[in-house]
């Protein structure tokens, strides 16, 4: 255990690192929750998702506890993702025009190469040809999820003249999904994430709402945010008692408690500025690191069996660091040389 407070102590660090007060009149406005904030905070959050994934055998206290809220880090992928979704548009004429080469060079490239990977696991355990290149053809589930919500967004930022109509017909899709596949998938925590799957809505929102909100949080900036703060902690005790509940437990509150630390994020990134090399550095290779984690994991296990839980989350945690980043590297190269040629 004394190992995972290692990487525990250094996540906290690369947060914190630099942090400064932002200056209100001549920052906020311009680039509250700007691109340095909201990539550090992914690789932040990365870190966070490694925790959830390890076999029961190998957990212990501490990455169990961390590990339980690692849903709220995916429903934080999402949220960036639909707010600068939603940011692009507004601020780049051409952005509909080079959305599917951005989009699909940047998520299906490393994506593969990851898949590559797990086809030589097949190989090593010499599994079934068939077993082999369904690891090969493999979609992630965030990235399928993800190019879900790119479709409609394409489609009805195309179609509709009127934004609010657009926004409207997203939200409503996200929302109706997630309720449906909660009520009606038994394995939906490894499938098709209803709760996290919510971060697109609060991205979205976030976006359309914000300069509504930063004037919202200019008066009696601190006690507001000292509450959100509280209200957060809060709920996330209650989760941890009431999870089990059916509905009210299981989903009400998860999703309550996913809103409140998105809006806590958003709010702190009003005042305080995230910027620091380390943080920069993981936020690059956060994709690589969320899609590497679990695979990392298994090699690790396959070779060393008898590890302990903390030397696991140590090991995993600096491979799918060192991983990612050559990946990252590669997939960076490749998807420079395919926008050059298309």
């Amino acid at each position: 255990m004394v190992l995972t407070l290692v990487v525990l102590i250094f996540t906290i660090f690369a947060l914190f690192w630099r942090v400064r007060l932002r200056n209100y009149a001549s920052d906020i406005m311009s680039d509250a929750f700007d691109f340095p904030t909201t990539h550090l905070l992914k690789g932040i959050a990365a870190i966070i998702v490694v925790m959830i994934h390890f076999p029961e055998a190998y957990t212990n206290p501490l990455q169990k506890c961390i590990g339980s809220y690692a849903y709220i880090a995916v429903t934080y992928f999402f949220f960036v993702s639909a707010y600068g979704m939603e940011y692009s548009y507004n601020h780049r004429p051409d952005y509909l025009r080079r959305f599917w080469i951005n989009r699909l060079s940047g998520l299906l490239i490393p994506m593969f190469l990851v898949n590559v990977l797990a086809y030589g696991y097949c190989l090593i355990n010499r599994l079934h040809y068939a077993e082999r290149w369904t690891e090969l053809l493999k979609f992630n589930h965030y990235v399928t999820i993800l190019l879900e919500y790119c479709v409609l967004f394409y489609l009805l930022y195309k179609i509709i003249v009127t934004r609010w109509i657009a926004q409207s017909i997203l939200i409503a899709v996200v929302t109706g999904s997630s309720l449906y596949y909660y009520f009606t998938l038994d394995s939906w925590s490894t499938s098709v994430w209803p709760f996290e799957r919510m971060g697109l809505v609060w991205g979205l929102l976030a976006y359309k709402y914000r300069s509504q909100m930063i004037v919202w949080m200019s008066r009696k900036n601190v006690r507001k945010a000292i509450t959100l703060i509280f209200m957060t902690g809060l709920l996330g005790v209650a989760y941890i008692k009431f999870k089990p509940i059916y509905f009210w437990g299981a989903y009400l509150l998860k999703v309550a408690l996913g809103v409140s630390f998105m809006l806590t994020i958003f709010t702190c990134a009003q005042y305080l500025k995230f910027n620091n090399p380390i943080g920069r550095f993981l936020g690059n290779i956060s994709y690589e690191i969320y899609l590497l984690h679990g695979l990392v994991m298994v090699y690790i296990i396959y070779i060393t069996p008898e590890i302990n839980s903390g030397m696991l989350v140590f090991i995993t945690f600096i491979c799918s660091i060192t991983v990612g980043w050559v990946i990252s590297r590669i997939s960076s190269r490749l998807v420079r040389s395919i926008k050059k040629f298309l």
